[in-house]
């Protein structure tokens, strides 16, 4: 917490199935490009992401991670639930 009572170190890990946004919403959130997104009937996350940003508003230091999406097209549940 800093002085006023806000946070100054946030994590947000995104989970969630395959396809359903979180690479866009890491884009969004972090007003970036950096993580890859794609219309396709594959996967496109394979491996843990992450960003680290500073809120300008407040401040506060964020660490936005993206994971690759359970029930990806290439059946990896099982190894990336174990990354």
């Amino acid at each position: 917490m800093t002085e006023n009572g806000g946070l100054n170190n946030i994590t947000a890990i995104l989970l969630g199935k395959a396809g359903h946004g979180k690479s866009t919403f890491c884009n969004l959130l972090s007003d970036t490009k950096d993580f890859l997104v794609g219309r396709s009937t594959h996967s496109i996350t394979s491996e843990i992401k992450y960003k680290d940003f500073i809120n300008e508003k407040n401040n506060a230091k964020i660490r936005i991670i993206d994971t690759p999406g359970f029930s990806d097209s290439e059946g990896r549940d099982t190894t990336n639930i174990k990354k």
